[in-house]
């Protein structure tokens, strides 16, 4: 995440969700030029984290007790947000307290996968720059989101859904299961169609610089040809694929 970051030295870093270890090496890199805040909701982590780059010989890193999902904005702008818990979404505290140009690192969860994006912020969006699978402790906080768990059949089968609002019409979803075993032929159609899509993935996609993701405020995102759009509580975020 710190690659992903392009952290210099000179830098102004806030780091959400703390333990020490991380903010020290920030600190390294940045230098005496720069600054490192680190942010965490949990009292108990930032009292460790304070006592421990005390006795490390870094008590010029600012530690702070607080919820992430609205950054620091006493010590903003920064030059860079790592975030390093898994978010759902994107509050507008994020983009908000960066410099234009400023990078946005975080483990951020898009249909059941996270992946640690790298964001560069233009103006009010975020284009991503790279893209890593990883796994992280979930966010707390105002910007905790579950996972949307649909039971049915009593609770024998679960669906998960990543996003908000839930799409699943539960009551519908379980009627089904009660209306017995239809059979419906297609002929090859939607077997060629999805032949069609493995073989175009493989083409153009297989080695090539992976998905796209561009970050806009919730109700501005504009979908390109050929792209997706996910709708999160705070923004929305297209998706597009670059040939290989």
């Amino acid at each position: 995440m710190i690659e992903q970051a392009g952290i210099r030295r000179g830098m102004r870093v806030l780091e959400i969700g703390s333990g020490g270890y991380n903010a020290a090496l920030l600190a390294e890199i940045v230098g005496p030029d720069g600054r490192v805040t680190t942010l965490d909701i949990d009292a108990d982590v930032i009292g460790r984290a304070r006592r421990l780059l005390n006795a490390t010989g870094y008590p010029h890193i600012e530690v702070v007790l607080g919820d992430g999902e609205f950054g620091h904005p006493a010590s903003a702008p920064f030059d860079t947000v790592m975030v390093t818990v898994e978010a759902a979404d994107i509050p507008p505290a994020w983009t908000g307290q960066l410099v234009e140009g400023g990078s946005l690192t975080v483990p951020l969860r898009i249909r059941g996968l996270t992946r640690s994006i790298g964001f560069t912020r233009a103006g009010d969006r975020l284009v991503s720059t790279s893209r890593e699978l990883c796994g992280f402790v979930p966010m707390q906080g105002a910007g905790e989101r579950p996972r949307l768990w649909v039971p049915l059949r009593g609770g024998k089968v679960r669906l998960r859904f990543d996003e908000e609002p839930c799409p699943a019409d539960a009551e519908a979803l379980g009627r089904a299961f009660e209306a017995g075993r239809a059979w419906t032929w297609t002929g090859s159609v939607l077997a060629g169609r999805l032949a069609g899509l493995v073989r175009a993935w493989d083409r153009d996609h297989r080695r090539g610089p992976g998905p796209r993701y561009t970050v806009h405020p919730a109700g501005t995102a504009v979908r390109p040809r050929g792209s997706s759009v996910v709708a999160k509580r705070h923004v929305e975020i297209v998706i597009s694929w670059a040939s290989g």
